[in-house]
């Protein structure tokens, strides 16, 4: 167990464990494969994460920011936690991602809480060749998207023929999904 753990050193890899008070990452980072415990905010500043086969367990009052950083993280795909990236039930409207490349392969599952995420298209992150991963699913309260960035899909880019059943570009089962929005947050529902 760590309390109030900072990183300020680069290439720091960490191994599986609970950190109590909170996490501060401010230089490249290796996340071990295991479970790792956040009991309060996670922070990720001007740093580089990795990690494959990991998964993030916050408490209820953790609040995360990441500012001009990269985080690839990989979710086990095996285990009591297959799939799973992130989890948490904070219902802070706080979480902030700022002029980051996120990409994380795996579900973040934080049913109440709101993420604010502002994106510059002048920032280091735009290149969208460095986004590897297939798949994510967040499934959060509501989320805010701020900036002149672009939100991309994993779908492959060419003239949309939904009619040419050869055609593997955009999903059919997305055609008839509709925006539904209220004060809270906003939903895609089919």
């Amino acid at each position: 167990e760590y309390n109030n753990f900072v990183v300020n050193k680069n290439n720091q890899i960490l191994n599986p464990n609970t950190y109590c008070g909170g996490m501060d990452i401010n230089a490249d980072t290796k996340f071990e494969p295991g479970i790792y415990y956040i009991m309060g905010h996670f922070d990720i500043n001007n740093a580089k994460v990795t990690g494959d086969d990991v998964t993030f367990v916050f408490s209820d009052d953790a609040l995360i920011t990441i500012n001009n950083s990269k985080v690839i993280i990989k979710a086990p795909d095996s285990g009591v936690l297959s799939g799973m990236a992130f989890i948490g039930l904070n219902s802070s409207d706080d979480n902030r991602f700022v002029n980051s490349l996120i990409d994380i392969q795996g579900v973040v599952y934080m049913p109440f809480a709101k993420l604010d995420w502002t994106n510059s298209a002048k920032n280091q992150y735009t290149n969208v060749s460095q986004v590897k991963h297939n798949w994510t699913a967040w499934v959060v309260e509501g989320a805010k998207w701020r900036g002149n960035g672009t939100i991309y899909f994993n779908f492959p880019s060419g003239e949309i023929d939904l009619s040419d059943v050869k055609y593997k570009g955009y999903p059919k089962s997305l055609v008839n999904i509709l925006p539904e929005s209220n004060k809270l947050s906003a939903h895609l529902i089919l």
